[in-house]
């Protein structure tokens, strides 16, 4: 009986040292404006969660065939991909590119996955393009898993973490964003 909570004491012990926890710096406003690529305010339209090639062609998403069998054993790995549809309301970083852009991120917090996004609210969102989707060092493990190296859109998209600063739209956020706009274009 005592050799049984060894081993399973052992084994729990073996998994949380083998788990990379997401680790994050904390941002200020006008770092994250600097940083990333978009900073967008929007209501959340759909959260879907993907895990293979179907349901990423439904979205709109493309895959390197090339690399199925990475996407494959990647989604096997860490699981599916949350993708929220984000109706643009106002853009103060990045170019809008649609009315309706794609928010990509990874599914749980352990990978930085921003976890929040719920239909029908309106967020600030701060994203990366794909060339450097986690940049900042802010997420290494996200990163590390490929994912955004082999996925593409044939609509606009972006990254986003739970390291970035996207959260639901409050006032003093998006005025602190517009202030940090301000100041960076002086």
């Amino acid at each position: 009986m005592t050799k049984n909570i060894f081993l399973l004491v052992i084994f729990f012990l073996g998994l949380s040292l083998s788990a990379y926890p997401c680790r994050c710096k904390e941002i200020t406003v006008i770092d994250a404006v600097k940083t990333y690529d978009i900073v967008a305010k929007g209501k959340v339209l759909s959260v879907d969660r993907v895990s293979n090639e179907a349901e990423y062609t439904a979205l709109g998403l493309q895959v390197d065939t090339t690399r199925l069998s990475d996407i494959q054993k990647k989604l096997k790995m860490y699981g599916v991909l949350v993708v929220a549809k984000l109706e643009i309301e106002k853009v103060y970083k990045g170019e809008q590119q649609a009315d309706v852009i794609l928010i990509l991120t990874m599914p749980n917090g352990a990978s930085c996955g921003y976890q929040g996004f719920e239909p029908n609210y309106n967020y600030i969102v701060y994203g990366m393009e794909a060339s450097d989707p986690f940049g900042m060092g802010a997420s290494s493990f996200t990163t590390m898993t490929g994912i955004p190296e082999i996925v593409s859109s044939v609509s606009p998209y972006c990254w986003t973490n739970s390291c970035s600063r996207t959260q639901v739209w409050n006032r003093e956020e998006e005025e602190l964003v517009q202030k940090a706009v301000s100041e960076i274009m002086e």
